[in-house]
């Protein structure tokens, strides 16, 4: 699904003055395995909401993780999501939370056919579980 950005009454879409604090420092090494072998794989701007700034999505070459780097810090995140939970995206998020009950019993279901029965499960994503198979 491909949303348009949304601006006006209701949503906070501007950038506060001092947008730098939304972001940590460029890591130069992959936070998994710590190979400094890192390429951009994606850059992008906020294709949901239409919020400012630009993101980017590193590949590293040694285990093959992908994370966004820089990440966004504590107040990146609150200006990013206090508009996807409730107010505008308040629809769209409980739509999206729906979708993914199916989604996740679905990988139960997967596992369980397996013979794998945990008594515990987690899972680990990155949000919409990007990931790509290793070459």
């Amino acid at each position: 699904m491909c949303l348009r950005p949304v601006r006006g009454p209701g949503t906070r879409a501007r950038s506060p003055p001092g947008g730098e604090r939304f972001l940590e420092p460029r890591r130069e090494d992959c936070p998994w395995c710590g190979s400094v072998g890192l390429r951009v794989l994606l850059r992008t701007g906020d294709r949901f909401q239409g919020k400012p700034g630009r993101f980017v999505l590193d590949e590293c070459r040694g285990c093959g993780h992908i994370f966004q780097n820089p990440r966004l810090t504590p107040a990146g995140l609150d200006f990013s999501y206090r508009d996807f939970y409730d107010g505008y995206g308040e629809s769209l998020g409980d739509f999206n939370f729906r979708q993914m009950t199916a989604c996740y019993r679905g990988r139960v279901r997967l596992c369980e056919g397996q013979g794998i029965a945990p008594r515990r499960w987690l899972d680990v994503t990155s949000s919409t579980s990007l990931s790509r198979p290793r070459r």
